[in-house]
């Protein structure tokens, strides 16, 4: 694949890397390397967490701002003293639902 000036795309990162004295490559080392990561591994399944004593869901996705946990927190990142909020069960009444 060749760009506007018909140079091939591989050839003009070369390039762009190569002839930029001050260019940081360290620094993007671990960047690139998070980006490979994450086109090889695709998005993290959502999990969901459901007390076994009423039902309540955990969603990992939605979180729960009421309780001060914000969407995207995991259920590890959760307080081992947290209970649920509908019956006050301890979150180790809780297991993972496969959805």
């Amino acid at each position: 694949m060749a760009d506007s000036l018909g140079i091939p795309q591989r050839s003009v990162c070369a390039l762009h890397i190569s002839t930029v004295p001050s260019f940081p490559l360290f620094r993007w080392r671990g960047r690139i390397a998070r980006f490979v990561s994450l086109q090889t591994e695709g998005p993290r399944p959502v999990k969901r967490y459901m007390c076994v004593i009423c039902g309540f869901i955990y969603d990992e996705s939605k979180g729960m701002p009421s309780e001060g946990f914000p969407p995207g927190t995991k259920w590890e990142d959760i307080p081992l003293n947290w209970a649920c909020p509908e019956c006050g069960a301890s979150k180790d009444d809780f297991e993972m639902v496969e959805i």
